[in-house]
């Protein structure tokens, strides 16, 4: 008896991928360095209590963690504090080009957030296929920071 191979489809790829997110390569945000990034293409997880929160793609790994480390009150390079900024402290929306800082309470709640998190990557070939891994993903779960986006 022969059996047809079991057909893969964008839904049980996107969750094979998430598997691979939430297995091994999680990385705590607090304390971490970002030079362990690859400077490639990729996809960026955060989690925070074990649920994934946001998920993005990204031109270069290294540079986008090291941008979401930066725990200074500028917001500007990082996509992922002002989202966290936002959901978590009623932030409005940015303007684009226009400069974003916090300071005080707020940028401690914004970076305890962030240190109690952990973080995961996917290196991918290029851009483009990380935007469409990102897209499979993002149909598989429908992380908070993500419907806020």
């Amino acid at each position: 008896m022969c059996t047809e191979p079991e057909l893969v489809t964008p839904r049980s790829f996107a969750i094979a991928e998430w598997r691979t997110l939430t297995g091994r390569y999680r990385h705590p945000v607090a304390g971490l360095v970002p030079g362990i990034a690859p400077p490639d293409p990729g996809v960026l997880a955060y989690f925070h209590d074990g649920e994934p929160v946001f998920i993005t793609a990204v031109e270069n790994l290294r540079d986008r963690v090291a941008a979401d480390l930066d725990r200074t009150g500028a917001l500007t390079r990082s996509r992922t504090r002002q989202l966290v900024a936002r959901q978590h402290l009623g932030l409005q929306h940015t303007v684009p080009g226009e400069p974003v800082h916090i300071d005080g309470d707020a940028l401690t709640a914004v970076n305890d957030y962030l240190n109690a998190s952990d973080v995961a990557w996917i290196r991918i070939s290029s851009v483009a296929a990380a935007r469409e891994l990102t897209l499979l993903l993002l149909l598989a779960k429908q992380p908070l920071l993500n419907n806020d986006d």
